[in-house]
Formats: C-alpha cells, structure tokens, sequence
C-alpha cells in the first residue's frame, strides 16, 4: 500500500497541526477519524473530510493501513495507540522547517512540528510529539508517548520518561532524568530529577499535588 496515504485520527486542535504538516509533505488524506463522531457532522479540518467515529478503521475501505495520530491528550493517545498498532502501520511527520541531525535516532508515528531541533545522537522514541521551536539536545533519549510542547529545551544527556507532558516553554538543565507518567508544569525549570508519577511545576520546578 501507498504510505503517502494516510487516515489521522484525533479532529481536536491538534488535528490542525497535524493536517497542515501532512499536506506540505505531501501526504494523501483519505479522511479524518473523530472519535466523538456524531452522524449528522459536516465538519472539515483544514478542508478534509470527517469520515466517521474509530470503528471505521475495522471495515479499512480507504485502501489504506497507514495512520496518524492527531491526538495531544497523552493518556487517550497511549490508548489508541496500542489499540490500533497491530492492525496499523505509523507514519512520522516531520515538518521541512525543523532541524534533525543525521546521527538522530527518531521511532515511529512522530509529529516533529516548525523549528524544532533534534540534535546529534538524540533519541525520540514511538508516537511522541515534538512541537514548534522545542530543541532536543545531544544524547537525550526520549521515550514514548510524550508531549513535549512549543518552545521547550531539554538540555544534552537527559532522560524523559514514557508517558511524559513537558509544558509551554519549560527548561530542563543537563544530565537530568525524568521518570515516567510525569507532569512538567508550562514554563518550569527543571534541575534535578524527577521520581515517576509526579507533577512539578515552578522556577526551580517542585513537586504539587
């Protein structure tokens, strides 16, 4: 099958994004999966069709087993991944105006949006979000299912763990690990680690309940 073919999943804000970076690289949208559907929608993202709630993916009459996720919620995004990855092949998109080193290691079903920076020997792993102008420094190892939002920088040689919401313009110093299911507050600086399951937020981030 055609892997310039694609169904996204997720009609949220998101889906703008994620639309708008699919049609400048030149993606086919077969259509857009809401998974809030209701019958009598005419809605259009971005002048793309809503073709129906997640089930329509079982009946797959768009000739197509390539997919994206428009979804930001890091907890539903998890569970329709997993739901849908063994049926469902995952494309990346990767907007032309960001910066990814060549000795990067990026997984699958990746959105890396406008200005963002990858640098030399990162790693990004599956169905994690990179949004506009975040810069991910050298040797950092991203793990799946996180969000890190626009105007992030995570400093060379840290971990973030699965499942992870970095906010708004947050700043994580070097060398620091964040474990896994963590909320990372908008505009936070981050200067030790952080055990799993905790929110932080704050200048330097503390935890909050």
């Amino acid at each position: 099958m055609d892997h310039k073919k694609i169904i996204i999943v997720g009609s949220g804000g998101h889906s703008r994004i994620v639309t708008d970076i699919a049609k400048k690289l030149k993606f086919k949208i077969q259509g857009i999966v809401d998974l809030n559907f209701k019958l009598k929608s005419n809605e259009k993202i971005i002048g793309n069709k809503i073709i129906g709630g997640i089930d329509i993916l079982k009946k797959n009459k768009y000739k197509t087993n390539y997919i994206f996720l428009a979804i930001g919620d890091i907890k539903l995004r998890t569970k329709v991944y997993e739901k849908l990855k063994k049926d469902y092949k995952f494309v990346n998109l990767i907007d032309k105006n960001s910066t990814i080193s060549k000795f990067a290691k990026l997984g699958k079903g990746l959105l890396v949006s406008p200005g963002a920076i990858i640098n030399a020997e990162a790693v990004v792993e599956d169905n994690t979000i990179i949004n506009s102008n975040s810069v991910i420094e050298h040797e950092t190892i991203i793990r799946k299912n996180c969000n890190i939002s626009p105007n992030v920088t995570i400093g060379g040689r840290s971990i973030i763990g699965k499942n992870t919401f970095i906010g708004l313009g947050s700043n994580i110093i070097n060398n620091v690990k964040i474990g896994k299911n963590v909320f990372v507050g908008a505009g936070s600086l981050v200067v030790k680690d952080v055990p799993d399951n905790k929110k932080v937020l704050g200048i330097p981030a503390k935890q909050f309940k």
